[in-house]
């Protein structure tokens, strides 16, 4: 918690009533410093991920205020009741998340000194707006601080499908998100149907494809392509997505079984990823 969002030095001090106003606007304020959850590429797990915006005007979070819980509707005994006339103590509720499921939420003080800290370092590129989910919460109270909120998604289950950047920044629970074909077969696919595109726009396609979510167990000892396995076969696969998807789908189906799936829930699943494959344009006519 904190009372202002950042020290002020250089005139870009927020009180409760700026940003009273801006919420009211339905407006965004400033920020110098972002945070996120991002995928451990090791465990799997989530990591906490602080980015660096001082650089960038166009930085800003969302700004709200929140509601009382219309089920609280009497005073705590003891506690004193503040000037406002109408308010009354209770129980506060997240403007974007139910209350029954607030385990996800982090709430901390957005904006270390850059001078005791230094910006995040980026070796992938830097994430894009729809990369975050933050805002800024304040109270109808202005003695109270307000809190800076960054979500994560709701937990992985098995044998969800889904395209594989919908996934990221959901916690795993002991899962893994097994990239159906592999995104070394995707990006060779792509880089023959695009030469001139960058690395970097390879990797962001291939992020764009079907994934299935499976027992971390299952993903590092049968998946056909966990770290790398597939080396000597990424060309052939690239020139037939549909046929390896198929192949890497088969190779931990009696695997999911031996965890409770049945063969119609594997083969919906199957189903399902050749469906997001091919709208994606994996697949030649």
């Amino acid at each position: 918690m904190l009372r202002n969002l950042w020290n002020g030095d250089n005139g870009d001090l927020f009180n409760h009533e700026g940003l009273k106003k801006i919420a009211d606007a339905k407006g965004t304020a400033n920020t110098r410093v972002r945070y996120r959850f991002v995928e451990n590429a090791v465990s799997g797990g989530l990591s906490q991920q602080d980015i660096d915006k001082s650089v960038s005007q166009d930085s800003t979070v969302n700004v709200k205020v929140a509601v009382l819980d219309p089920k609280v509707t009497g005073q705590t005994p003891g506690l004193p009741i503040p000037e406002e006339r109408d308010w009354r103590d209770g129980a506060y509720v997240n403007p974007q998340q139910d209350p029954n499921e607030i385990g996800g939420n982090s709430t901390t003080t957005p904006i270390p000194d850059a001078r005791e800290h230094g910006p995040t370092k980026l070796t992938t590129p830097a994430p894009q707006e729809k990369d975050f989910r933050d805002y800024i919460l304040i109270f109808p109270i202005s003695g109270i601080p307000a809190i800076y909120v960054y979500l994560s998604k709701p937990p992985t289950k098995f044998l969800e499908v889904d395209l594989y950047s919908s996934f990221q920044g959901r916690p795993r629970d002991g899962h893994h998100t097994d990239h159906m074909p592999s995104a070394a077969a995707v990006r060779l696919y792509f880089k023959r149907l695009y030469p001139d595109l960058k690395e970097k726009d390879l990797a962001e396609l291939a992020k764009d494809v079907a994934a299935l979510i499976v027992p971390a167990d299952v993903h590092r000892k049968v998946s056909e392509t966990y770290g790398g396995r597939n080396k000597s076969r990424i060309e052939d696969d690239s020139l037939d997505l549909r046929k390896a998807m198929d192949s890497n789908f088969d190779a931990v189906k009696p695997a999911l079984k031996e965890y409770g799936a049945t063969e119609k829930e594997l083969e919906d699943a199957r189903a399902k990823m050749h469906k997001i494959n091919d709208e994606q344009g994996l697949y030649s006519k």
